[in-house]
Protein backbone atom coordinates (compact mmCIF):
# COMPACT_ATOMS: atom_id res chain seq x y z
CA UNK A 1 0.00 0.00 0.00
CA UNK A 2 1.49 3.54 -1.25
CA UNK A 3 1.02 6.74 0.59
CA UNK A 4 -1.62 8.71 -0.72
CA UNK A 5 -0.76 12.33 -2.35
CA UNK A 6 -3.18 13.38 -4.91
CA UNK A 7 -5.14 15.45 -2.78
CA UNK A 8 -6.27 18.74 -3.34
CA UNK A 9 -8.16 21.92 -1.02
CA UNK A 10 -10.72 23.13 -2.92
CA UNK A 11 -12.33 26.46 -1.94
CA UNK A 12 -16.29 25.98 -1.74
CA UNK A 13 -19.48 27.43 -0.10
CA UNK A 14 -21.47 24.74 1.84
CA UNK A 15 -25.32 25.84 1.30
CA UNK A 16 -27.52 25.37 4.64
CA UNK A 17 -31.57 25.40 4.31
CA UNK A 18 -33.65 26.65 6.74
CA UNK A 19 -37.26 26.35 7.50
CA UNK A 20 -39.34 29.45 8.13
CA UNK A 21 -42.53 28.99 10.47
CA UNK A 22 -44.44 30.30 7.27
CA UNK A 23 -43.44 27.69 5.53
CA UNK A 24 -40.34 28.72 3.45
CA UNK A 25 -36.99 28.79 3.85
CA UNK A 26 -34.14 30.63 4.20
CA UNK A 27 -31.04 29.61 2.39
CA UNK A 28 -27.12 30.54 3.90
CA UNK A 29 -23.75 29.68 3.27
CA UNK A 30 -20.50 28.63 4.90
CA UNK A 31 -17.26 29.30 2.96
CA UNK A 32 -15.16 26.34 3.72
CA UNK A 33 -12.54 24.21 1.51
CA UNK A 34 -12.88 20.13 1.02
CA UNK A 35 -11.12 17.48 0.42
CA UNK A 36 -10.16 15.89 -3.10
CA UNK A 37 -8.07 13.20 -4.92
CA UNK A 38 -7.03 14.11 -7.80
CA UNK A 39 -4.12 13.99 -10.55
CA UNK A 40 -4.13 18.23 -10.78
CA UNK A 41 -6.29 20.85 -9.20
CA UNK A 42 -8.69 21.06 -12.32
CA UNK A 43 -9.37 17.32 -12.25
CA UNK A 44 -10.13 18.57 -8.78
CA UNK A 45 -12.52 20.37 -9.57
CA UNK A 46 -14.24 17.99 -12.13
CA UNK A 47 -14.39 15.17 -9.65
CA UNK A 48 -16.49 17.21 -7.35
CA UNK A 49 -18.79 18.63 -10.24
CA UNK A 50 -19.99 15.30 -10.56
CA UNK A 51 -21.11 15.04 -6.88
CA UNK A 52 -24.82 14.74 -6.09
CA UNK A 53 -23.92 17.91 -3.48
CA UNK A 54 -22.17 20.16 -6.63
CA UNK A 55 -25.48 22.42 -6.23
CA UNK A 56 -25.82 21.67 -10.09
CA UNK A 57 -26.92 18.48 -9.58
CA UNK A 58 -28.52 18.79 -6.34
CA UNK A 59 -31.30 21.55 -7.53
CA UNK A 60 -31.42 19.01 -10.47
CA UNK A 61 -32.42 15.97 -8.22
CA UNK A 62 -36.13 14.77 -7.11
CA UNK A 63 -36.57 16.00 -3.69
CA UNK A 64 -36.58 12.61 -2.08
CA UNK A 65 -32.88 12.00 -3.05
CA UNK A 66 -31.84 15.33 -1.69
CA UNK A 67 -32.02 13.98 1.83
CA UNK A 68 -28.54 13.68 3.69
CA UNK A 69 -26.90 15.56 0.94
CA UNK A 70 -24.99 18.68 1.61
CA UNK A 71 -25.19 20.98 -1.24
CA UNK A 72 -22.07 23.13 -1.57
CA UNK A 73 -20.82 25.45 -5.01
CA UNK A 74 -17.47 26.55 -5.78
CA UNK A 75 -16.08 29.82 -4.72
CA UNK A 76 -13.33 31.63 -5.72
CA UNK A 77 -9.94 30.95 -4.10
CA UNK A 78 -6.82 29.14 -4.79
CA UNK A 79 -6.80 25.12 -4.73
CA UNK A 80 -4.10 23.76 -3.14
CA UNK A 81 -2.62 20.67 -3.05
CA UNK A 82 -2.21 18.70 0.73
CA UNK A 83 1.76 18.75 1.71
CA UNK A 84 3.05 15.35 0.80
CA UNK A 85 3.39 12.58 3.61
CA UNK A 86 4.90 9.58 3.38
CA UNK A 87 2.62 7.76 6.32
CA UNK A 88 -0.58 8.81 4.64
CA UNK A 89 -2.89 6.13 3.73
CA UNK A 90 -6.33 5.90 2.75
CA UNK A 91 -8.89 3.91 4.88
CA UNK A 92 -11.54 1.13 3.55
CA UNK A 93 -14.16 4.64 4.98
CA UNK A 94 -12.52 7.03 2.64
CA UNK A 95 -11.03 9.10 5.39
CA UNK A 96 -6.63 9.01 5.99
CA UNK A 97 -4.71 7.44 8.41
CA UNK A 98 -1.27 8.20 9.92
CA UNK A 99 0.49 5.51 9.06
CA UNK A 100 -0.96 2.17 7.63
CA UNK A 101 -4.21 1.40 8.19
CA UNK A 102 -5.12 -1.19 10.90
CA UNK A 103 -6.61 -3.82 8.62
CA UNK A 104 -3.60 -3.91 6.51
CA UNK A 105 -1.35 -4.41 8.85
CA UNK A 106 -0.54 -8.38 9.61
CA UNK A 107 -0.86 -9.75 13.18
CA UNK A 108 -2.48 -6.46 14.53
CA UNK A 109 -4.76 -7.52 16.82
CA UNK A 110 -7.51 -4.71 15.80
CA UNK A 111 -7.08 -5.57 12.35
CA UNK A 112 -10.68 -7.36 12.61
CA UNK A 113 -12.81 -5.19 14.65
CA UNK A 114 -14.82 -2.78 12.35
CA UNK A 115 -15.41 -0.07 15.23
CA UNK A 116 -10.91 0.61 15.13
CA UNK A 117 -10.81 -0.33 11.30
CA UNK A 118 -10.22 3.69 10.00
CA UNK A 119 -7.54 3.69 12.53
CA UNK A 120 -3.60 3.90 11.38
CA UNK A 121 -0.55 2.74 12.89
CA UNK A 122 -0.01 6.32 14.41
CA UNK A 123 -4.02 6.68 14.37
CA UNK A 124 -5.71 9.46 11.94
CA UNK A 125 -4.59 12.07 9.44
CA UNK A 126 -4.37 15.58 10.30
CA UNK A 127 -5.83 16.57 7.30
CA UNK A 128 -9.44 14.76 8.70
CA UNK A 129 -9.09 16.75 11.67
CA UNK A 130 -7.21 14.65 14.22
CA UNK A 131 -4.68 15.60 16.29
CA UNK A 132 -0.97 16.14 14.62
CA UNK A 133 1.60 13.29 15.64
CA UNK A 134 4.42 14.21 17.53
CA UNK A 135 7.77 13.23 16.92
CA UNK A 136 6.90 11.67 13.29
CA UNK A 137 7.62 14.31 10.87
CA UNK A 138 3.92 15.77 10.04
CA UNK A 139 4.44 18.23 7.40
CA UNK A 140 1.61 20.37 9.16
CA UNK A 141 1.37 22.87 12.08
CA UNK A 142 -1.89 22.76 14.20
CA UNK A 143 -3.84 25.85 13.05
CA UNK A 144 -2.82 25.04 9.17
CA UNK A 145 -5.31 21.79 8.84
CA UNK A 146 -9.51 23.41 8.70
CA UNK A 147 -11.51 21.91 5.94
CA UNK A 148 -14.96 20.31 6.16
CA UNK A 149 -15.76 17.31 3.55
CA UNK A 150 -18.74 17.10 1.76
Amino acid sequence: MTAVNNLYWVPIETIHFHECLDGGSLQGGRDTKTLVQADSPGEARIALRRLNDFADNYNDLPVEKRKGLRPFRFREGEIEQVLACDKRHESKRGGYTCGRPLYDLPGEPGSDDESVNGNGEFGMCCIDGYDIPEGLGCPYEPAEVRLVRV
